[in-house]
């Protein structure tokens, strides 16, 4: 069911279309990659979970997030998708509490959809969450 909503938003996102004074359809067209960086929030099942996205190069992104105090790095890749970007993450596998981060973020990258899955599959499921855009880390003024 889950993953039937993010295909359905995924779908919505992407047909996404404004109408202009005249009545005619206008496709609105996504922002640039270089809108992502910022750092975004969300629950993370019953608690926060901080993204901070750095400045990609082409179609790469860095970042890192902390979720309960834990600070992980991950890398990964934008791709844009029609109205929308999908932002795939890996954080490096070292740690037991690592995983992928698959993010879909609307066309000006306020906000996002997301899973995470485990690297370890056996010890923790997927998780599904959503993200705004925020202005400030944990501990940040």
């Amino acid at each position: 069911m889950k993953y039937s909503l993010l295909c359905l938003f995924a779908c919505c996102l992407y047909f996404t279309a404004a109408h202009t004074a005249a009545g005619q359809l206008t496709t609105l067209s996504p922002a640039s990659p270089d809108s992502l960086p910022g750092t975004y929030t969300g629950k993370f099942g019953s608690t926060p979970i901080f993204i901070h996205l750095h400045h990609p190069d082409g179609n790469k992104v860095t970042g890192y997030n902390i979720h309960k105090g834990l600070r992980r790095e991950f890398s990964g890749y934008v791709t844009p998708k029609g109205d929308s970007f999908l932002v795939s993450l890996s954080e490096p596998g070292d740690n037991p509490f690592d995983g992928k981060f698959l993010l879909t973020f609307d066309k000006n990258f306020t906000q996002a959809t997301g899973s995470w899955t485990p690297v370890n599959g056996k010890d923790k499921s997927p998780t599904w969450f959503n993200l705004i855009r925020t202005t400030a880390m944990p501990g940040e003024k």
